[in-house]
């Protein structure tokens, strides 16, 4: 059970604790919120290895469009500065996933 909960709840409770975060800052005014996200995808890779962070990025990404990028009514499609963001931010919510889940295993050196 250590497995499933560490490779999909630990992402799913910090992708959520992060849009938590990102939706109360915004509440306040603020306009940049995504990189809350990236420290929600460092820590599910650090418990659940390359699944959890590929996970969280995953959830990240679905709560960043879901959510917090603004869209009209018209539409389900973000503008293309908002969908750059977004491309951005899976690039690097994937990369840094991937070096913290390496990062976890032991050196045999």
């Amino acid at each position: 059970m250590s497995g499933w909960v560490h490779g999909f709840v630990v992402p799913l409770g910090s992708s959520l604790a992060a849009l938590g975060v990102a939706m109360a800052l915004l509440a306040f005014g603020a306009s940049q919120v995504l990189f809350l996200f990236v420290p929600a995808v460092m820590m599910s890779a650090w418990y659940g290895g390359r699944t959890g962070g590929f996970v969280a990025t995953a959830m990240s990404v679905l709560l960043v469009l879901a959510f917090v990028i603004p869209r009209d009514n018209a539409t389900w499609l973000p503008s293309p500065g908002d969908a750059l963001s977004v491309l951005i931010l899976t690039g690097i919510c994937i990369s840094i996933g991937m070096v913290a889940a390496d990062r976890r295993r032991p050196c045999r050196c």
